[in-house]
């Protein structure tokens, strides 16, 4: 159950805490946090995302990207200076989706 309703924000799968206590929260992190975090804080929003993301497919397998394709992806979506307010949860299910899509048309 959400914080907001009660329930206990250590076990929100939106929220991931690394070892440096860094907070990142998969549905609110956007480019500007990602370009300020440091690698380690950038692998926690990471694993957040990809949780938080996972844990929103009600049934079958979910698209998901590898660490390394998704690092890599914020990477050149954050890049430009426009992109700063993106949401990486918003822009990671949807490379995700098209991550799937083409593996379909290729027959993976």
């Amino acid at each position: 159950m959400p914080a907001a309703c009660g329930g206990d924000p250590a076990s929100d799968p939106s929220r991931g805490a690394g070892p440096s206590g860094f907070q990142a929260n998969a549905r609110q992190s956007d480019c500007e946090d990602w370009r300020a975090a440091s690698p380690e804080q950038r692998l926690e929003i990471i694993a957040g995302v990809r949780s938080y993301a996972g844990s929103r497919i009600p049934e079958g397998r979910p698209a998901e990207l590898s660490e390394e394709e998704t690092y890599a992806f914020f990477q050149r979506s954050c890049a430009r200076p426009f992109a700063r307010k993106f949401k990486l949860y918003d822009t990671y299910v949807r490379a995700a989706a098209f991550g799937r899509l083409s593996d379909a048309l290729r027959g993976d």
